[in-house]
């Protein structure tokens, strides 16, 4: 799964993928499976410059959340090739 690296908020460097509706169906399940692991195996953390609540799950050293909606999966920079769900 290819990730983006997030323009929107540069003093925050982040990479995301996004569910596309026209992504294989193995991908879109493969997504869904990492959004309710990070929900059920993570804990809920406040992003202090917002005040928003997220789903975080910290795995070797790197950090990965999913926001209110199914369709995110974010993870913070240096950025090391695609996210890769298990």
């Amino acid at each position: 799964m290819a990730a983006c690296k997030a323009k929107t908020m540069p003093q925050w460097p982040h990479e995301y993928r996004v569910r596309k509706f026209q992504d294989p169906k193995e991908e879109q399940a493969l997504f869904e499976q990492a959004v309710t692991f990070i929900r059920a195996c993570g804990d809920r953390r406040i992003f202090e410059p917002t005040g928003k609540s997220a789903a975080y799950f910290d795995s070797d050293g790197r950090q990965y959340w999913t926001l209110g909606v199914d369709r995110h999966v974010n993870r913070p920079g240096p950025f090391a090739g695609p996210l890769r769900f298990v």
